[in-house]
């Protein structure tokens, strides 16, 4: 299973905005992140897509403020690799 999951930089302060919605299939997940990304554009806000991630490691290290942070606006996405037991 996929989630997305949108991080969200500003002035030091991030958001993680995981999707209501869950994919199964990749390509899905992936055509999702681009509609994403050209809405953010559409906005006039930079997005970019940054990866997978696939642990709660991952998304505790995207989420810990770095000293580059505090002067950073930026909207990360992250296909979120869920598994399912």
């Amino acid at each position: 299973m996929y989630q997305i999951l949108t991080v969200t930089k500003a002035y030091g302060m991030i958001t993680v905005l995981p999707s209501p919605f869950c994919f199964t299939e990749l390509q899905d997940v992936q055509q999702e992140v681009l509609e994403q990304i050209e809405v953010f554009e559409q906005n006039g806000e930079p997005a970019t897509f940054k990866g997978y991630i696939g642990t709660l490691r991952d998304i505790f290290d995207i989420c810990s403020p770095k000293v580059e942070d505090f002067d950073l606006i930026a909207n990360e996405i992250y296909i979120y690799e869920l598994e399912v037991r």
